[in-house]
């Protein structure tokens, strides 16, 4: 399989701020640079009104971190940039994967989807393993979840 280059850029995460729901993330800025990044959320929060906390606003959540994106997505960045924009706000993970190489976003989720089995793997072992126990403790007649059942 050919290697795709790939491009470094700076990716800020995003939190929604809501009185009475909480935090949330909200997704992503993506920038060709820590300056513009900076800048970024310098002109966000210079357009945000003065006085009070708003009931609902958002935040940089999180510290920014590099991701690889394709040539594609690079020369996307540059293009706005030469327009004057300094970040590209995209709102999900999937849009976030979508400016990568497709083949190391699927290795990525291939070993997460192993990892995960393997967890789902051991917790069904240590379940079976707790249910032996308890039964050599309690009898048969005992659930953990449900205390002593009704004969």
């Amino acid at each position: 399989m050919k290697t795709q280059k790939t491009y470094p850029v700076v990716v800020q995460s995003w939190d929604e701020s809501e009185a009475g729901w909480g935090v949330r993330s909200d997704g992503y800025s993506v920038h060709l640079t820590e300056e513009d990044r900076k800048q970024y959320c310098k002109e966000y929060w210079d357009r945000q009104p003065k006085g009070p906390v708003p009931h609902e606003y958002f935040r940089e959540g999180g510290t920014p971190y590099l991701l690889d994106v394709t040539a594609k997505s690079y020369k996307k960045l540059q293009t706005l940039k030469k327009e004057g924009k300094v970040g590209l706000r995209i709102w999900n993970e999937s849009e976030l994967d979508s400016l990568r190489p497709q083949d190391v976003v699927k290795k990525e989720k291939e070993e997460w989807e192993k990892k995960q089995k393997a967890l789902r793997e051991k917790a069904a072992k240590e379940w079976e393993e707790r249910k032996k126990l308890n039964e050599k403790l309690y009898g048969k007649d005992y659930d953990p979840n449900r205390g002593w059942r009704s004969l």
